[in-house]
């Protein structure tokens, strides 16, 4: 099999196992049930007759999303092994490899959205580039007027290359604590939020439990005694989480294959170096 038929296969094989899992859940992925709405056998046609070249492009990406849940399934099966103990230490080092799997799966989703959106935002309009500052300039990550000169240190770079890089640096500067800022970033790759936001919920869950184990390592004040506790958590929540995440990125997969995309993917790529 050819590096550009496995990463179609591959694609695919993320897609199917996506619809799978909410077809055992007794669901169905048509209409707006719960945001899976992204797929259906016209999206796998569209995958597969892509170019090897987006082939090429998308593998690296679909790889990654891919190892990366599975390193969190690893978590979660840990998890039980000392979950299922009776004894009290090894239960609470079972609760914290949840806690563990839960900014591991926030840090997957960042990844997987500055990803796609560094495939997409390069080749955008003018009035969604212009919420992104030329590289260089900005304060953080907001665009700001510039001389000509601030070009100089651009010279011999094409148009498309300094959009490129510019698009790069903000996304590495970007970060999605909450529903607002994915709602952001989707609008600019021109995601009808009505198609995704069934997600919103679970993944605002995700947002802001993983904001309480890295700012607070979980702890809550019990009123009743005064004391602080440990935030309950659940693999079942989790699990809910990963579903999410799962179904969003897989949308916003399939909607770069679907669109106009896959013929300016290999075009991108020709500016990479």
């Amino acid at each position: 099999m050819s590096c550009d038929t496995a990463a179609i296969e591959l694609t695919v094989s993320f897609i199917s196992d996506t619809l799978r899992d909410r077809h055992v859940r007794g669901g169905s992925v048509r209409g707006h049930d719960h945001g899976f709405v992204y797929a259906e056998e016209e999206n796998l046609m569209d995958l597969k007759q892509a170019s090897e070249e987006t082939a090429k492009i998308l593998m690296p990406f679909v790889r990654r999303l891919h190892k990366n849940i599975a390193r969190i399934n690893q978590l979660l099966a840990a998890a039980q092994e000392y979950l299922a103990s009776k004894d009290h230490e090894k239960f609470a080092i079972g609760d914290d490899f949840l806690r563990s799997a839960v900014v591991f799966l926030h840090a997957t989703l960042e990844d997987a959205l500055r990803t796609l959106a560094m495939l997409y935002l390069p080749l955008s309009s003018e009035n969604e580039l212009n919420d992104i500052p030329l590289i260089g300039t900005g304060n953080g990550n907001r665009p700001e007027k510039f001389f000509l000169g601030k070009l100089a240190e651009h010279r011999g770079k094409s148009i498309d290359y300094l959009l490129v890089e510019s698009v790069s640096a903000y996304l590495e500067r970007s970060n999605y604590n909450n529903t607002d800022d994915l709602a952001y970033l989707l609008r600019g790759l021109g995601i009808n939020l009505k198609e995704v936001s069934s997600f919103f919920p679970a993944i605002d869950e995700l947002m802001k439990r993983r904001h309480e184990i890295v700012h607070r390592a979980d702890m809550v004040l019990d009123a009743s005694d005064a004391l602080e506790k440990l935030n309950a958590i659940s693999t079942l929540e989790i699990k809910k989480w990963i579903e999410a995440v799962r179904g969003l990125t897989t949308y916003m997969l399939a909607f770069i294959i679907g669109k106009e995309m896959t013929d300016r993917l290999p075009y991108l790529n020709k500016l990479d170096g």
